[in-house]
């Protein structure tokens, strides 16, 4: 049962009776309705006084909405009743709906004079002086009339859009029509106004066209009722995999939203190519197809939950045993306690010299080896009977490939003189020689099948492939005899360990097997089916490469998802250089990331809105801080986020993630360096708070839904998700029993969930997170440059521009226009703010050119970064783009290109960061050389420093060392 401690205080409710409007209405009367309609002052006004207060709120039963509003004249605004829970709540948005209908009668009563009215309060707005300032500095500058006409019709675009932002959070019955018309009109006066009043009208009229052919799509897109279900077909339909909107729709049919794995599968012709791989990796994709197809949440993110919460349990079981070692006097390093770990594991979880040591062995076989080997067993991958036999206890072998291949001579001696005394026990009528040669050969077959082994899970089931006595017998050889070439670096395995099995066990409880073979035959039959029905041989042949080509994503995909991908070029010394320099790039490039990072609080209120963050998340916050936090960490701990912990995002976006990564030494420096970087940029706790709050309020939603019922946005919100129709109830059931809310605190209570259903919501819960804070994953990925694997470097970072237009542009095209147009100015507003920010860190003047400013809060938005990225590499070419053209209609004859570009050389811009610094280092080598050491090699010498744009750092280079060295040369 759902607890809600709230006092249920009877209280008489707000006015719900309309105001009667006589038919005599004057210019004075019609003000007061025009400023509470038009007018941000006004409306915030009477907003703020219709609203009850918290005593009020607590002191008021809670009730269920429907029943409040069924059959009256208020159900059709059923949705704007969703954020209210109690009476008083109901019966505010009630008066509120009265009170701006009656206010909408009277004006119109009012005919000439209302009209009037309601343009003094328009006009009377503060903001609406912006465009009477830009008309004022344009008459000052001299600038051309065409020029002064644009420049103020955007300005005011751009002012009636922020106006229009405020007045459709406060009221209630105010439409997206209504929102496109003002700010279709304020474009319209702001030419009038530049004086280029002809030209503006005539376009305006197509504008006014335009703003309602879309604010009626997006109002009967907002309106339309959720499809009614139907029997799940036995086989997938390309109409399943419909978006729910067309503006959604035609944004996936670009040829640029074909680039990732997730929209190769999204635009195949098979549907099973469809309906497979979004089973296998993660979309942010409502399909209609939700429920008929009895979708899931992926693979990809059961996996990330699930590997994720073992891997935080392994780091922070490491860290806090260690300190408590180090503290209580122990002398060993963090790499040799951890090799102490390893051995304890395989000699029955006992140390001989450290109890600290054998404990920690005992809390890891508890909380992750066991488990994983429970779930493994229960998913047929292990035997049931499973126990060591080549340990007192066990630990996932692990063979060392550099050292077998290092000390070859030596390992394949050992194994032979093993392989000798078995077969002589075995078969005592083998002469010596033939046990010698038998012997020798089947050692030097295991010793090929360990070092081409792909991942560390081929290396535990090694058998004997050579002929002779031991052919097919697995490799059974105890770990104490061959400890010198297993890893021996317990942490390092257990994490391996963990990513190993949760893979595994995944892929086989969805698809039977963990290779796929069957999902793979059926694409592969249903491809020969179309190609063998197309008319042409040019159709034939069309079908057949994308057959080809969506297969072979298909295996690299599943490949991902087990770690195994191209495992031999990750093994080797090119690659390992690759990732060197892209982990050194991270380190020198991603300082800044929280000041860059600002919007993203802005796509919280993009998924769930500005009223419900500060009902469910703010005021509980405040009135109980502790609790709050108690809860929003139980709710990243169920959704395996543990950002501070492992640093998942940052390495993701820097596309540094190896789960099987050999490394050396210098490898391990960097890895070890760019740890430290995330957490000294305090980036580590900012994903962390970031998708903490995301979860929570997921929560938080999730109940409100459960309670009062679902609106459009709430049914696409689960079709993205891929909860259906039948999991939906389980859950709801689930929130019946079990779910708390005490003093507006939210928790679901998990830990009594079925282990079915609450993997489900888990991985919802995961996938909500990553969505909304912007996380790639293996669909965000580009199977050209996955395939051609040294062009990596030079699409490092702009991989998360792919990853952000799905995640952000397309959510907010299939759910919620509105609500996504009202906060993607709120968005750009605050990429205004960080661009102001950068500006000050570089010792440099914003721009006074509001196209440059209105460009820059675009581009540090987040919003449409993909455009923004190609926008920005043409205009490094010398094309004109976005900034260009924004900053010549709005007075400027030498506009500046985006910032987040100019401290890029033009090999950074082009060809990523990598080869970047090879010529910043070029430049270095060559003043070395030549003994010319000016300010270019200084600022190339700065571009390459470790830690140089971190917070603290950056602005000690910029403002005071960089130009003081600078100025000693020159």
């Amino acid at each position: 049962m759902i607890v809600d401690s709230t006092p249920s205080v009877a209280r008489s409710d707000f006015p719900q009776t309309p105001r009667r409007v006589d038919a005599d209405v004057g210019f004075l009367d019609a003000l007061g309705p025009a400023f509470r309609t038009e007018n941000i002052v006004g409306s915030t006004a009477a907003y703020i006084n219709s609203q009850p207060t918290l005593s009020e709120i607590h002191a008021s039963p809670s009730v269920n909405v429907w029943d409040q509003i069924a059959g009256t004249e208020y159900e059709p605004y059923f949705e704007n009743f969703l954020d209210a829970e109690t009476m008083i709540e109901v019966g505010a948005v009630k008066a509120r709906i009265d009170r701006e209908n009656s206010d909408r009668r009277m004006l119109q009563e009012a005919g000439i004079s209302g009209f009037a009215a309601q343009m003094l309060a328009g006009v009377a707005d503060v903001p609406s002086l912006v465009p009477f300032g830009a008309l004022a500095g344009g008459v000052r500058t001299g600038t051309t009339v065409g020029r002064l006409a644009l420049s103020t019709a955007g300005v005011a675009g751009t002012e009636a859009a922020t106006v229009e932002a405020v007045l459709q959070s406060q009221q209630e019955t105010r439409t997206a029509e209504e929102s496109a018309f003002a700010i279709g009109g304020s474009v319209i006066l702001g030419g009038i106004l530049g004086g280029a009043a002809g030209i503006a009208l005539s376009r305006s009229a197509e504008g006014k066209e335009a703003f309602q052919a879309t604010s009626k799509a997006i109002e009967a897109e907002l309106r339309e009722p959720a499809a009614a279900g139907a029997d799940v077909p036995i086989r997938p339909e390309l109409t399943d995999f419909a978006l729910p909107t067309r503006a959604a729709e035609r944004v996936r049919g670009l040829p640029v939203s074909g680039l990732s794995y997730t929209d190769r599968f999204a635009k195949a012709q098979s549907p099973k190519a469809r309906q497979y791989g979004d089973a296998l990796i993660a979309n942010e994709y409502a399909y209609s197809g939700t429920d008929r197809l009895g979708m899931e949440p992926s693979v990809e993110r059961v996996v990330d939950v699930e590997n994720d919460r073992y891997q935080a349990v392994i780091a922070k079981t490491f860290r806090e045993d260690f300190k408590t070692f180090a503290s209580s006097g122990g002398t060993l390093s963090r790499r040799e306690f951890s090799e102490r770990v390893a051995a304890a594991m395989r000699r029955g979880d006992a140390d001989p010299e450290h109890e600290a040591i054998s404990q920690t062995a005992q809390r890891l076989r508890q909380s992750v080896v066991d488990p994983l080997k429970d779930e493994a067993i229960r998913m047929g991958k292990l035997p049931e009977d499973v126990r060591p036999t080549t340990a007192a206890s066990y630990l996932t072998r692990m063979w060392d490939q550099n050292r077998i291949v290092a000390r070859s001579r030596e390992f394949q001696d050992r194994l032979s003189a093993k392989f000798s005394g078995d077969m002589s026990r075995a078969d005592p009528t083998l002469s010596a020689d033939e046990v010698d040669t038998y012997a020798r050969v089947a050692a030097e077959d295991v010793f090929h099948q360990l070092v081409d082994a792909d991942s560390p899970l081929d290396g535990m089931r090694v058998t004997v492939k050579a002929r002779g006595p031991l052919k097919e017998r697995t490799l059974n050889v105890a770990d104490v005899d061959f400890e010198d070439f297993l890893i021996n670096d317990a942490e390092f395995v257990m994490n391996r360990y963990s990513r190993i099995m949760t893979a595994e066990v995944e892929l086989t409880r969805r698809f039977g097997r963990a290779d796929m073979k069957d999902q793979i035959g059926e694409i592969r039959s249903e491809y020969d089916a179309l190609r063998d029905a197309a008319k042409t041989e040019k159709d034939r042949k069309a079908i057949h490469d994308e057959g080809q080509r969506v297969i072979r994503s298909f295996e690299a995909a599943r490949d991902m998802v087990r770690g195994t991908y191209l495992a031999k070029e990750r093994a080797s010394r090119p690659y390992r250089a690759m990732q060197m320099a892209m982990t050194y790039n991270y380190i020198r490039a991603l300082g800044d990331v929280v000041r860059s990072s600002l919007p993203d609080v802005f796509k919280i209120t993009m998924a769930n809105g500005i009223a419900p963050v500060a009902r469910d998340a703010l005021l509980p916050m405040m009135r109980d801080l502790k609790g709050f936090r108690v809860s929003q960490k139980k709710a990243a701990e169920a959704a395996g986020i543990a950002e501070v912990l492992l640093n998942n995002r940052l390495m993701r976006i820097a596309d540094i993630t190896d789960p099987y990564a050999r490394r050396g030494r210098a490898e391990e420096t960097l890895s070890w360096m760019g740890s430290k970087s995330g957490l000294l940029s305090g980036m580590l706790h900012w994903n962390q708070f970031l998708k903490e709050s995301v979860v929570y309020l997921a929560n938080a939603r999730m109940l409100r839904m459960a309670e009062n019922g679902l609106a459009t946005r709430d049914q696409r919100m689960l079709q993205r998700l891929k909860i259906t129709s039948a999991n939906w109830e389980k859950i709801k059931g689930q929130l019946a029993a079990h779910a708390t809310k005490i003093d507006g605190i939210v928790d679901p209570g998990l830990e009594h969930w079925p282990a079915d259903i609450r993997r489900i919501y888990s991985a919802a819960l995961r996938g909500e997170a990553d969505t909304v804070i912007v996380t790639p994953g293996i669909g965000d990925k580009m199977p050209l440059i996955e395939e051609y694997w040294f062009l990596k470097p030079a699409m490092q970072f702009k991989s998360f521009a792919l990853a952000s237009h799905r995640k952000t542009m397309m959510v907010g095209l299939q759910e919620d226009q509105a609500r996504f147009i009202q906060n993607a100015l709120l968005m750009s507003s605050m990429g205004m703010f960080v661009y102001w920010l950068k500006a000050l860190s570089y010792d440099g003047e914003p721009s006074d050119n509001p196209g440059t400013w209105l460009a820059e809060g675009v581009d540090r938005s987040g919003v449409v970064p993909l455009v923004m990225e190609m926008n920005n590499i043409a205009e490094s070419l010398g094309a004109p783009g976005t900034y260009y053209l924004l900053a010549l209609m709005t007075g400027d004859d030498d506009p500046e290109r985006a910032s987040r570009y100019q401290v890029r050389n033009t090999s950074s811009a082009l060809a990523g960061p990598t080869a970047g610094a090879l010529e910043n280092a070029a430049m270095l080598a060559r003043g070395a050389l030549t003994g010319e050491f000016g300010s270019g090699e200084v600022t190339a010498g700065r571009r390459l420093l470790p830690f140089g744009n971190h917070p603290g750092v950056k602005e000690f280079l910029n403002l005071w060392a960089v130009p003081e060295i600078k100025e000693a040369i020159e």
